[in-house]
């Protein structure tokens, strides 16, 4: 099959506006999957933001219960030392 130069030239154009779509096509699909992505990492980043906050929020909570667990048993001990040094102290007289 032989074709005009006239039919090559507009077999071509044929094929570069055809690719010219295609590729129109795939850089809109590739620039709309890239705007999901940074939403997505940008909730992403979010919820971790919140979960350290919250984590830290609870450390923090938790170090205030040991400090005040620490210091009952602090002022138990001291208590009871006391009290042994007393009867100690009374033995030592009688």
């Amino acid at each position: 099959m032989n074709l005009t130069a006239e039919q090559c030239e507009n077999l071509w154009l044929n094929v570069e506006n055809g690719l010219a779509d295609q590729l129109q096509q795939v850089e809109s699909t590739a620039r709309q999957q890239l705007e999901d992505i940074r939403a997505e990492l940008e909730k992403d980043q979010q919820v971790w933001i919140e979960g350290m906050a919250l984590g830290q929020a609870c450390l923090k909570h938790l170090g205030e219960q040991q400090m005040k667990i620490i210091r009952a048993m602090v002022a138990r001990q001291s208590y009871t030392l006391s009290g042994w040094n007393f009867k100690l102290s009374l033995n030592e007289h009688i």
